[in-house]
């Protein structure tokens, strides 16, 4: 990836270096709660993603999350969906 962001002529900024695990995972479960909520408000579920090729051209861009572990994300998601079920049965 980085090959392909300089050939294209942009910088890398320091931003793109991390740690191994990107995303603790106690925010990982703040996340998908927060997801939830926010696909209640708008009364569909959102679809999740990442907006970084979206971002390339822009002089003031950031980087997504690196070493987002989607999975990791998916397996909160499905603790928290058993949770909420839980409650309303």
């Amino acid at each position: 990836m980085k090959r392909l962001l300089l050939s294209a002529g942009l910088t890398i900024s320091f931003a793109a270096v991390v740690t191994a695990q990107g995303v603790c995972s106690r925010l990982l479960e703040w996340l998908a709660f927060i997801y939830v909520v926010a696909s209640v408000r708008a009364g569909k579920w959102l679809i999740p993603a990442y907006h970084s090729p979206l971002d390339l051209g822009f002089p003031d861009r950031h980087d997504d999350p690196q070493n987002f572990n989607l999975q990791d994300w998916a397996t909160n998601l499905q603790a928290l969906f058993g949770i909420l079920s839980s409650i309303h049965n």
